[in-house]
């Protein structure tokens, strides 16, 4: 699932699943079951990814991230699904921050305690 066409093939194929699913006829368990086989497979793919050693490239990451989310956009929300998409955010947002200066780290922190205070009014 790294090719440039991936997204488009997996959208699809989801597309196609959640069309069985919703008609509520006897193969919906079996379309529900099949992505949560690709989910499955998905989900290993994304975790050997982050554990390779060395660093993943940004491109990458979000490559993966994408793959992941055309699973909720299809209306398959599913928590091995989410919690991949997390720790791929997770990756992004710890490695842009590590190339932040002090200053802009601290600026990034004044705007979240900001906002953590707006959520909380």
């Amino acid at each position: 699932m790294t090719s440039a066409g991936a997204a488009t093939k997996l959208s699809e194929a989801l597309s196609l699943l959640s069309e069985i699913r919703d008609a509520g006829e006897a193969e919906s368990q079996i379309a529900i079951n099949l992505v949560g086989v690709y989910a499955a497979k998905t989900v290993a793919s994304v975790e050997a990814t982050l554990a390779r050693p060395g660093e993943a490239s940004a491109a990458e990451l979000r490559h993966w991230e994408e793959l992941l989310a055309e699973y909720g956009r299809c209306g398959f929300e599913l928590p091995p699904v989410a919690a991949a998409i997390s720790k791929l955010s997770k990756r992004l947002a710890t490695r842009y921050v590590s190339q932040m200066t002090q200053i802009e780290k601290e600026v990034l922190l004044k705007k979240l305690e900001e906002d953590l205070g707006k959520e909380h009014s």
